[in-house]
């Protein structure tokens, strides 16, 4: 049986064969597209062979991208979240900073409140120790006072009046207890030091500028002083150079009178000399005054 089924199914396939080829060759022979325009066959084939490989790639390429945009959604949802999730954030630390802000004033405040208290302490139990009497008190580096009598405490020192006279104890060298009974504070010491040595300072250049602007004003005088002196002499050398050159032309007119004056019988030249001689030593008095002021111009 199965022998002689044999030869039917061999020749079936062959008559398939045989289909599909005359099938490509009708093709081939009028289909314009699969004739290649008058290239060979084979390069035809060829050429649409590519041109299907390429069709494949950019399919798969296209199936891989929509692959990817399923999980791009999830990517932007979880990217979404976390902004939600940031801004929460944020404004929960908005509201912290707030509160920090609000504790800082409150601890401002304390700290403000405790500094006042503790002024207040150190002045009143300062204050207090006025008029203490002690019959012996020693100091840290081995000083021994009797008949101690407290005048004043102050930030710096224990004002004390004692046996052998009045001394100002410096806090670093009081007994430990008597540090603390009056709040010995190292930098309250210092702060206080460096605003006396500042009010020095002030203080200082504030006399030093006093003097220096009186001293300008001095200065300022007696240029002022200096200058109208000088103007004055300028004023006198003028008025004595006009005297002196009036004085020459009178004695000038003078002595023409004399020679006319000796000429007639009855003649007053001898008293006209006279007065020409007076002239004269005017006019040296004047031109000595000039030369001094010049000189000193």
């Amino acid at each position: 049986m199965s022998s002689g089924r044999g030869p039917g199914v061999i020749g079936m396939l062959l008559a398939l064969v045989v289909l599909a080829g005359f099938g490509l060759l009708f093709l081939v022979a009028f289909d314009e597209g699969m004739q290649g325009k008058g290239k060979p066959l084979a390069t035809t084939i060829a050429e649409q062979a590519k041109e299907i490989e390429d069709v494949q790639a950019k399919v798969e390429s296209m199936t891989k991208r929509l692959e990817v945009v399923p999980g791009l959604g999830r990517i932007a949802a979880e990217l979404a979240a976390v902004s939600d999730e940031n801004q929460v954030r944020a404004e929960r630390l908005k509201q912290v900073g707030m509160a920090l802000g609000a504790i800082d004033e409150q601890i401002a405040t304390l700290a403000e409140e405790w500094e006042n208290y503790k002024t207040a302490y150190r002045t009143a139990i300062r204050d207090k120790a006025k008029g203490l009497k002690m019959d012996e008190l020693k100091t840290r580096d081995g000083k021994v006072y009797t008949k101690v009598s407290v005048n004043k405490v102050t930030a710096q020192a224990m004002h004390v009046q004692h046996a052998d006279g009045i001394s100002a104890i410096p806090y670093e060298v009081l007994p430990a207890e008597m540090q603390d009974l009056y709040q010995f504070d190292p930098q309250e010491k210092n702060k206080l030091l460096a605003a006396e040595r500042k009010a020095t300072q002030e203080h200082v250049g504030a006399v030093e500028g006093s003097v220096k602007q009186a001293k300008d004003q001095a200065e300022q005088q007696r240029l002022a002083k200096a200058g109208a002196d000088k103007l004055q002499r300028v004023q006198d050398i003028a008025a004595l150079r006009k005297h002196i050159l009036t004085l020459t032309r009178d004695i000038t007119a003078q002595q023409q009178a004399i020679r006319l004056e000796k000429q007639k019988s009855l003649s007053h030249a001898p008293a006209m000399e006279i007065r020409l001689r007076e002239m004269n030593a005017e006019l040296s008095g004047l031109n000595a005054k000039l030369a001094q002021l010049e000189a000193q111009n």
